[in-house]
């Protein structure tokens, strides 16, 4: 799967490379304008920047819950680092200095491992509401977000990509030109293609 969407990508880039290699990109963004919303959930990966994103969201009013999902923690990561706080704790912490209530903070009972076992853990946690929900992510992980969601939840979801953030993630119109942000947009379209497949690849990589 992954030689043959190398492929396809490479002989894209031969017949036209700059206008097809943007579309590539900004297929992968989305930003929606926001509204009121039930909670702010903040996705996994980009630390510190979506936490930042969501204290920011919380302090403008746009919602007065968030939402933090623990991510699975392997044995090697945790004999490797044994002193290192887990990202959910690394986050809260962080939203609680930038000014959310302790109080306004949930943190899931569930753990996971990828964007869909998030996502499903929050919507279980969240359970039915009349407001959106407001997700918290980056660059190119936006469309994958908000596909994964619908799939799970019929609450409206808004996508906020971060503000804060390395350049190269939030650059649809040059993400070829970085060895980081090219992987990041072949791992989104390989876990695309997993999503519409049904998810049966639970192993890909969650390089969120």
């Amino acid at each position: 799967m992954v030689v043959m969407v190398a492929s396809a990508l490479a002989a894209l880039v031969i017949i036209e490379r700059v206008p097809i290699m943007r579309a590539l990109g900004w297929i992968l963004v989305v930003d929606d304008p926001l509204e009121p919303a039930s909670a702010i959930l903040v996705l996994g990966g980009g630390a510190p920047y979506r936490a930042l994103e969501a204290a920011a969201l919380y302090s403008d009013g746009w919602a007065r819950r968030v939402v933090l999902v623990p991510g699975v923690t392997g044995q090697g990561e945790r004999a490797l680092l044994p002193n290192q706080l887990p990202e959910w704790q690394w986050s809260r912490d962080l939203l609680v200095a930038h000014g959310v209530a302790p109080s306004d903070i949930s943190v899931v009972r569930g753990e996971a491992s990828n964007t869909l076992e998030e996502l499903r853990e929050a919507a279980n946690s969240l359970g039915r509401t009349s407001k959106p929900i407001i997700l918290v992510t980056s660059g190119y992980h936006g469309r994958r977000a908000l596909l994964t969601w619908r799939r799970i939840s019929d609450v409206p979801a808004i996508i906020r990509l971060q503000r804060q953030a390395d350049r190269e993630l939030n650059d649809p119109d040059h993400w070829w030109e970085s060895r980081w942000a090219a992987t990041a947009v072949l791992h989104e379209y390989l876990a695309l293609v997993n999503l519409n497949l049904g998810s049966p690849l639970r192993g890909v990589p969650p390089l969120r």
